[in-house]
């Protein structure tokens, strides 16, 4: 009975901090559709594996009743589930999207990782821990130089415009360009690909003849961007990739 108490009420505390995690982790820093595009589903599931699975079993395995050393060995089982968490909550909050960038005909999901270390954003766009990715609009510079460094740096595989923070303006700057790039959302269901009522549901009362849509580009997928026809901001994306 005791082993049981102590194998719940270590789960419970787990699963309790694992919990919130995620709760910040699905709501702040990966709202739909981010977290889908990350490719940090592999870092979670071990987090989750560590300290809501191994962590209360091993507690369970060992725990014994009057057992000599039974508190310096749970304290070790709990200190390494710290130090698990830790790390992956580390490398999951760095590889948070900071930014959504539109350039040019697209859309680029920046994580704090991503930017360049050197440069800063306008304060006004300045990313925070709680804010959840920035939308926010690059023309890039309007030095013609600097513009053929950073495409030549781009072609080398290094930073395009998006990785450059100082050159981020508010996102109602780009709005008459992104309009104007939409592709229009007829062609996402003509491709067969599409869920025609989940973009439906997506599309804030607007019919589908009026909707566009716009190339969203993740760290590890291409998804599309379902732009309101009236504002320009995103409604919702969709899991296909069709440029």
């Amino acid at each position: 009975m005791e082993k049981a108490k102590a194998f719940l009420t270590h789960l419970l505390c787990s699963v309790a901090v694992v919990g919130i995690f995620l709760f910040v982790v699905s709501l702040i820093w990966y709202p739909a559709p981010y977290l889908e595009m990350s490719g940090v589903f592999s870092v979670l599931a071990i987090l989750v594996m560590v300290d809501v699975v191994l962590g209360p079993l091993m507690t369970a395995i060992i725990f014994k009743p009057g057992k000599p050393g039974l508190k310096m060995d749970i304290g070790i089982i709990v200190t390494v589930q710290i130090v698990a968490f830790l790390y992956g909550a580390n490398a999951i909050y760095s590889q948070r999207p900071a930014y959504v960038v539109f350039v040019v005909d697209r859309f680029e999901v920046m994580s704090a990782t991503d930017i360049e270390a050197s440069s800063r954003p306008p304060r006004e766009l300045t990313a925070s821990v709680l804010s959840g990715p920035l939308l926010v609009y690059s023309n890039g510079p309007e030095d013609s130089i600097k513009q053929g460094e950073i495409l030549l740096e781009a072609a080398q595989g290094g930073q395009d415009v998006s990785g450059y923070p100082e050159y981020y303006q508010s996102y109602r700057n780009g709005v008459k360009k992104v309009l104007s790039r939409t592709r229009p959302v007829k062609n996402l269901i003509a491709s067969g690909k599409a869920d025609k009522e989940l973009i439906r549901d997506l599309s804030g009362g607007f019919s589908l003849d009026s909707l566009g849509y716009i190339p969203v580009v993740g760290r590890n997928k291409v998804m599309s961007m379902i732009i309101n026809p009236a504002t320009g901001l995103p409604l919702g994306a969709v899991d296909i990739e069709l440029w």
